[in-house]
């Protein structure tokens, strides 16, 4: 397996991983604001 493969595969691991942390901050701040919205009411 050529090393620059690996590299590629290692980068687009990054970007995935990276791109699932983002979703999953968003879906925690979005609830976090409805329940904070939602305790004001």
């Amino acid at each position: 397996m050529p090393s620059s493969w690996m590299g590629l595969v290692g980068m687009t691991q990054g970007w995935v991983g990276k791109k699932v942390m983002i979703q999953f901050f968003l879906h925690c701040l979005i609830s976090h604001l409805k329940f904070v919205k939602w305790k004001r009411m």
